[in-house]
């Protein structure tokens, strides 16, 4: 993921209240909470300046030396945490990353869960370097995770190729889907990567179904909402939303409805799915109008690949109000923004 561009800065005011606990102890934290602490890999290097990224939320906790970071009154849901380190000035391989996901605030006596992630170890990021023959036109590569029979969760990580179709990607070590795609071909490469070594692939394009989409549940924020709210109280919101879909130039590719026949599934949310170019990296923007009795401002994801043939899939979007991101920092008065390309390494 990249160009976040730092919306908000999360502090960790957080008083007291018995609740779940992930790899550590049970902390004492606030409802609503998802916390942890960074640690930097051996060599000096520092978390200072890092970022933690609350994937598909519109929200980035900028790290100092302790590592430590927490977002707060979120409503229930499922999140995903990208966090990274960028490269040190005259250090090569020096940037680092971790990756988090699934991690699900509940209910428990009608207030949301606290998850507590404990420590979060980081790893020096693995470089991919490589080629993909055959593209015809702008193409674009994304990390995915493994998945049985195609690609699984979008991890956040793409990059355009270059005309001469080489490209670079750094990703956390382990195992990953690499999918590359121009506008009419796309291919999958199943990788497995060390920390802080550099592999080469070369990926060749073949022909494929020449349309792409993405798809995900969207869960709203807001009282009386979060992934388990009854459909009566959502559907007339999730009715009025539309989506604007640009391309990397800021064009505006496609708009229209989110949702066709918006269906709350309590415990989980609204599932979407919008059309979007095969071969390029695209921004997907989420709109309420003025007249929806909630506050919204508006959510952009960028940076999401399209690839022919296939769903890029975002797993849970978490909408928040106005309210909770103010409650995370200043909020911005225009659009929440998410997503990009290489989460600052």
């Amino acid at each position: 993921m990249a160009s976040l561009r730092g919306l908000f800065i999360v502090s960790l005011a957080l008083t007291s209240g018995c609740l779940y606990g992930f790899d550590n102890p049970v902390q004492n934290l606030d409802s609503g909470v998802v916390a942890g602490k960074v640690l930097a890999p051996a060599g000096g290097q520092s978390t200072a300046g890092g970022t933690v990224h609350l994937l598909w939320s519109g929200l980035t906790a900028t790290l100092d030396s302790s590592g430590q970071f927490a977002f707060l009154d979120l409503p229930e849901s499922t999140y995903g945490l990208l966090v990274a380190v960028p490269q040190l000035p005259g250090m090569a391989n020096s940037a680092s990353v971790a990756e988090r996901f699934g991690l699900r605030l509940g209910l428990a006596g009608g207030a949301v869960d606290a998850v507590d992630v404990g420590t979060l170890q980081l790893q020096v990021a693995a470089t991919v370097t490589g080629s993909v023959a055959g593209a015809v036109g702008p193409a674009v590569l994304g990390a995915f995770a493994p998945a049985d029979g195609g690609l699984g969760l979008f991890e956040g990580l793409a990059t355009a190729v270059a005309a001469d179709g080489t490209f670079t990607l750094r990703l956390p070590a382990g195992d990953h889907v690499l999918a590359a795609s121009d506008a009419s071909q796309s291919t999958q490469l199943a990788v497995h990567l060390a920390p802080g070594l550099s592999q080469q692939v070369a990926l060749t394009l073949a022909p494929a179904v020449m349309a792409a989409s993405v798809e995900g549940t969207l869960v709203l924020g807001g009282p009386a909402r979060g992934a388990s709210a009854q459909p009566g109280d959502v559907n007339p919101v999730l009715a009025q939303i539309s989506y604007e879909v640009r391309d990397p130039s800021e064009a505006l590719v496609s708009t229209g409805s989110l949702f066709s026949s918006p269906t709350q599934i309590p415990g989980s949310g609204a599932t979407f799915d919008v059309a979007v170019p095969p071969g390029q990296l695209v921004s997907v923007k989420l709109l309420l109008p003025p007249s929806a009795p909630v506050e919204f401002a508006s959510l952009g994801i960028e940076g999401v690949p399209g690839i022919a043939g296939a769903t890029t899939v975002l797993g849970t979007v978490t909408w928040l109000t106005q309210t909770e991101l103010s409650a995370n920092g200043p909020a911005d008065a225009g659009t929440a923004i998410d997503g990009g390309t290489d989460a600052g390494l």
